[in-house]
């Protein structure tokens, strides 16, 4: 196998104005990891820019309803 090895962690921490800040880290290891950044070079830090632009739209649309989905 090519083996690869990721750890991702996120830290979400309330602010007192009822925000919150979000600090996310990843390390990636192996010759998956090293292909990727060699081949795209910036691709975690637009995916993980992407996810904290969706998790904010999601935050402003408030919680989620308590209605049962017929899905």
């Amino acid at each position: 196998t090519l083996g690869l090895s990721v750890y991702h962690a996120w830290l979400i921490v309330p602010r007192p104005n009822g925000g919150c800040w979000v600090r996310t880290e990843e390390t990636q290891k192996g010759v998956l990891a090293r292909l990727g950044n060699t081949f795209l070079p910036n691709r975690m830090h637009t995916q993980h820019q992407i996810w904290l632009e969706r998790l904010q739209e999601m935050a402003k649309r408030g919680p989620p309803s308590t209605e049962k989905s017929s899905i």
